[in-house]
């Protein structure tokens, strides 16, 4: 992955993920945008992203489906959280953000805002995200941004 390179799994009917979108070209990114609704994620291809962040943070847990799949709950293997995500792209949590340096559900988009910090300068030097650290979800995951 380029170091600008940023990927963004994309449903264009959910608002959140189109806010999302919009806060990437306005730091100046032209993302590759991967709309799962419309071509679904492989099992490998989740199996990869998986490496990247937490599984459960893939899931959509509010998602009835996931309710019915009994995918819903902690302790839940990862492998039947991936496997069901890949029969069922509507368990994709939205938007997930993928950068050179992780991967993120950025949900709500807030969490985007609070994460790049005046994302126009950075992306005008280099294309560089700058991490808030002290950010609340970043304090709480005890993650830094990808």
């Amino acid at each position: 992955m380029a170091a600008s390179h940023i990927t963004i799994y994309h449903n264009p009917q959910c608002g959140t993920s189109r806010s999302v979108l919009a806060l990437i070209r306005e730091a100046g990114f032209e993302p590759e945008i991967v709309e799962y609704m419309t071509y679904p994620v492989t099992r490998s291809a989740l199996a990869r992203l998986a490496m990247r962040m937490p599984v459960c943070d893939m899931l959509r847990t509010k998602e009835p489906l996931a309710q019915e799949l009994g995918i819903a709950h902690p302790g839940t293997p990862e492998g039947d959280i991936l496997d069901a995500i890949a029969t069922n792209p509507v368990l994709l949590n939205r938007p997930i953000v993928e950068t050179p340096k992780g991967a993120r559900a950025c949900r709500p988009a807030a969490i985007c805002m609070r994460q790049w910090r005046t994302a126009s300068i950075p992306a005008r030097r280099g294309g560089r995200l700058t991490p808030i650290r002290s950010s609340p979800y970043a304090m709480a995951t005890r993650a830094t941004w990808p």
